[in-house]
């Protein structure tokens, strides 16, 4: 291949403002201060010619404030091979119009500032930045002494405040778990959260809510026993708790 392209070369002028189509191999982790892992290899491919194309090598770089993030393309580098992409530090020169001495050199993104880096192309710019979907679903209620066994000798208050089938806890979309209707007491723990509708770890005897319950100076609450097992709780000497004060993010 000559030094600098013919105009219809596959790496020339006009494949050039074509645009290369970079297309990750794997994974893209961008940490949001500089740092970005390439864990696999990217395909840079010339314009308008799936048979011309280089590979960018895995690794990991830290871009500056405004560096740019870089792999030279044909000429420089020989069609079909691998390699390493590297910073290009930003001068700091006054602004206005400079020359452009990198003529085989392809921007791949750069730093915006003190944040993230921002990528010229689609696909870099979505596996950097993946959408992060809602992990939860409706789950319906799910009701005490059925679906989830009560503990410590309690059960559903009596029918019309309670009754079987009416005390339950749900999670909806959004990840939010509610709860309905009157516990009788018993002793000690009440149920325990299943999996995935539980708040995130936090130290053995954390609370996270109260709730609603007969009596005063009693307590009717959620907190960690043992080994992040969620569970309600409550103190002798009450005659009924309410779940309709339940109100809990679930992220676990």
């Amino acid at each position: 291949m000559s030094s600098i392209p013919d105009i219809y070369d596959p790496w020339g002028p006009v494949a050039r403002a074509q645009g290369m189509i970079v297309m990750p191999e794997g994974t893209i982790t961008d940490n949001g201060a500089g740092g970005v892992t390439f864990g696999s290899t990217l395909i840079v491919m010339a314009g308008g010619g799936n048979n011309n194309w280089i590979r960018v090598a895995a690794g990991s770089h830290t871009l500056g404030q405004w560096d740019a993030l870089c792999v030279d393309v044909p000429p420089t580098n020989a069609p079909r091979g691998t390699y390493a992409a590297y910073v290009d530090a930003y001068s700091g020169s006054p602004a206005g119009d400079e020359k452009y001495p990198h003529r085989d050199r392809l921007v791949l993104g750069v730093r915006i500032g003190a944040g993230r880096i921002a990528w010229r192309y689609p696909a870099l710019e979505r596996a950097a930045n993946p959408v992060v979907t809602n992990p939860w679903t409706d789950s319906g209620w799910q009701r005490l002494g059925i679906e989830i066994a009560y503990e410590g000798g309690h059960s559903n208050y009596p029918a019309p405040w309670g009754g079987a089938g009416w005390v339950a806890i749900r999670r909806l979309p959004s990840g939010l778990v509610v709860g309905r209707g009157l516990i009788q007491s018993g002793s000690g723990a009440v149920f325990t959260l299943p999996v995935g509708f539980r708040p995130s770890s936090v130290p053995e005897g954390y609370i996270i809510m109260t709730a609603n319950l007969s009596g005063s100076n009693e307590s009717f609450r959620l907190d960690t026993v043992g080994a992040n097992a969620w569970k309600m709780m409550n103190s002798p000497g009450w005659g009924w708790g309410s779940l309709a004060g339940l109100a809990i993010l679930a992220e676990q």
